[in-house]
């Protein structure tokens, strides 16, 4: 029989700035939110310390230091980049994957025993490791919840778990319900109250019972948990119902140059990411939001505007966008954020085609426009070449004074590795040595 298994990256983030900084393996290190503001990614020795996701930087400040951790701004397009990187090596080797998370994917493992499974994960294990350098933890079983909790074993024992069948049951039952995949707070409180603690107990409870408590999710997760796959390994390529791109600004401004610099970049770079997954969007969303404390919270809003015809075309969607920003900004308001959401995502090769589009020159120039600039940037650094739009030094962007440099999508950022000529020198002529001797 197939197994199903899940491959997650450990401390991603972390791993991501470790990546290039070996002296830090071993060191504490924390990643920070937009503007520096909370706790979003722990090492293992910041966890020990009792520090919790989501705390006030400011809070923790002098603990962090006292125990010697360094502290990383967030750097999305390195995370991203490195996720890529880790996702083309297992879809190279064991084919179509479904990617769960920047982090985390799910894959049929094509084996006929549990040892043959093993020795399977523990050889993609090593390969990723081995080519990307992020640690990954992969746990296997018979169901997705099942291969999730089995994960989280993992993490903690060596990096692999394979446990399916009654096995699987012998090691976990025990479990509580609230370290189970999917299963919230809310819904703990509303096991707790109907008696059912762990795994076994809901596994020993009557099946209709579950469903006039818990209605169809609680069905499905019975038998999940009993070993029988509901929720299936997908193995066509999935496309998100919408890409995202918002941040807040470094201050309040209601400067319109700012705020239209601010959303040139924003459509940028959801334009880009279309355009590198082969989609298209029917539309876009442009935000603008005020602080929600204080007497301009009424003032945040979002228009969406529609396009004639789908497009990832940067130059469409920031005309239509600068549009739809003009109906949102009000000159006396001091904003605090702006962005854009794309939505009705679609492949390329489902747009309808308009009848003009052939003879639409300006078209076909802004395509080519387009196509030039990401080989450019992806070849130099994603913002060697900008829309004239870009203000030199952007005021709006984020305090991102603790971000490690762009490692892997900036020629400049680029490790230098140099080799010192003398002690080449002396171990050329110590082998000429040996070899006189001999």
């Amino acid at each position: 029989m197939a197994y199903i298994a899940v491959l997650d990256c450990n401390n991603f983030f972390v791993s991501c700035e470790r990546l290039f900084r070996p002296d830090l393996r071993r060191r504490p290190v924390a990643v920070l939110s937009s503007n520096d503001g909370c706790i979003v990614a722990r090492s293992q020795e910041i966890k020990d310390n009792g520090i919790g996701v989501g705390v006030p930087y400011f809070e923790v400040k002098d603990i962090l230091k006292d125990i010697g951790a360094v502290c990383f701004s967030s750097h999305f397009a390195l995370y991203r980049d490195i996720s890529r990187r880790v996702f083309s090596v297992v879809k190279s080797y064991c084919g179509q994957i479904e990617q769960y998370s920047i982090d985390e994917a799910f894959f049929i493992v094509p084996a006929t025993s549990a040892k043959d499974t093993r020795q399977y994960v523990v050889t993609l294990k090593e390969t990723v490791e081995r080519l990307v350098g992020i640690p990954v933890s992969i746990g296997v079983s018979d169901t997705k919840t099942r291969a999730k909790r089995v994960n989280a074993y993992a993490k903690r024992n060596g990096g692999i778990g394979v446990f399916a069948g009654h096995d699987f049951l012998t090691e976990f039952g025990a479990t509580p319900l609230g370290d189970i995949w999917g299963v919230g707070r809310q819904l703990v409180v509303a096991y707790k109250e109907a008696k059912l603690h762990s795994i076994n107990d809901l596994l020993a409870a009557p099946t209709p019972r579950i469903a006039k408590l818990f209605h169809k999710n609680g069905v499905q997760l019975q038998a999940e948990l009993s070993g029988q796959a509901v929720y299936q390994v997908t193995q066509s390529i999935s496309i998100p119902k919408s890409l995202m791109s918002t941040r807040s600004f470094g201050e309040k401004t209601n400067n319109l140059a700012t705020i239209n610099d601010a959303l040139a970049y924003h459509v940028r770079f959801v334009c880009e990411d279309l355009r590198a997954q082969d989609l298209v969007a029917s539309g876009l969303q442009v935000i603008l939001y005020t602080s929600r404390h204080g007497d301009w919270r009424g003032y945040s809003g979002s228009v969406s505007v529609v396009f004639e015809v789908p497009t990832a075309m940067t130059t469409t969607a920031l005309n239509e966008a600068l549009k739809a920003l003009r109906q949102l900004y009000q000159p006396q308001v001091p904003y605090t954020k702006t962005g854009v959401v794309a939505f009705g995502l679609m492949p390329t090769t489902f747009v309808p085609q308009s009848l003009f589009a052939a003879a639409n020159t300006m078209t076909n120039t802004s395509e080519v426009v387009d196509e030039m600039v990401d080989i450019l940037n992806h070849r130099y650094g994603r913002d060697t070449i900008k829309l004239g739009m870009f203000a030199k030094t952007p005021t709006w962007q984020t305090k991102i004074a603790l971000r490690s440099p762009a490692y892997t999508t900036e020629w400049q950022a680029l490790k230098i590795v140099r080799a010192w000529v003398e002690s080449c020198i002396r171990d050329v002529r110590s082998l000429e040595i040996f070899k006189l001797k001999t």
